[in-house]
């Protein structure tokens, strides 16, 4: 299995798409994700620590519940930076991820 090394940005990006503005915050609670390794054992994905921030564009695809869009940019994001990584196994970490972001996304009281 080929290693690859995921670093952390030097300033703020999009956790979506890796852009280098983002202008929003989305309400999250902390979580954690974990998924099944390549011998189909369980296998550590990630954590979030509370809000994520959203570039313009992931922020409306967020607010308009287009995760299927939001999924292909984070994915075409994510093939750009990494080209070698397996596209089926970059799209399938990305699912599991947005589907948590999507659990533990707060949502607004509407009733005061």
């Amino acid at each position: 299995m080929a290693e690859y090394e995921v670093r952390v940005a030097p300033h703020p990006v999009c956790d979506f798409c890796s852009s280098a503005e983002p202008r929003y915050l989305e309400d999250c609670e902390t979580f954690e994700v974990v998924g099944l390794n390549d011998a189909g054992g369980m296998a550590y994905i990630g954590k979030s620590d509370n809000d994520w921030a959203a570039c313009e564009v992931c922020h409306q695809l967020v607010q308009g519940k287009k995760w299927r869009q939001l999924e292909r940019r984070a994915v075409d994001a994510i093939q750009r930076k990494y080209p070698t990584m397996p596209r089926n196994r970059v799209q399938h970490g990305v699912q599991l991820i947005h589907g948590a972001f999507r659990t533990h996304k707060r949502v607004e009281d509407l009733n005061p």
